[in-house]
């Protein structure tokens, strides 16, 4: 019997509550369309949101290893658009 941890049993059952449990024992998550894979991933991030109450892991604008990214409009600005001809 195959031990899953915790994330692998969220995967499941949101897999199960579409429906997809028959083509996951066929084909495997690869076997999985991308409009299903999607459906299962909102579905894992929307009750992680709703349990820990925060939108996402991390403050917007900023990495994992908390480097800052650039905010939205500095590329704009470094590189407006050419005119056109």
């Amino acid at each position: 019997m195959w031990r899953l941890d915790e994330k692998a049993k969220r995967k499941y059952a949101a897999a199960e509550r579409f429906g997809l449990t028959e083509t996951l024992m066929q084909t495997g998550w690869a076997g999985l369309s991308a409009k299903d894979s999607g459906r299962i991933g909102g579905s894992l991030k929307a009750k992680r949101e709703k349990v820990t109450g925060q939108e996402c892991c991390f403050p917007p604008h900023q990495s994992p290893d908390g480097d800052s990214f650039p905010s939205r409009g500095s590329h704009r600005q470094r590189h407006p658009a050419k005119p056109s001809p």
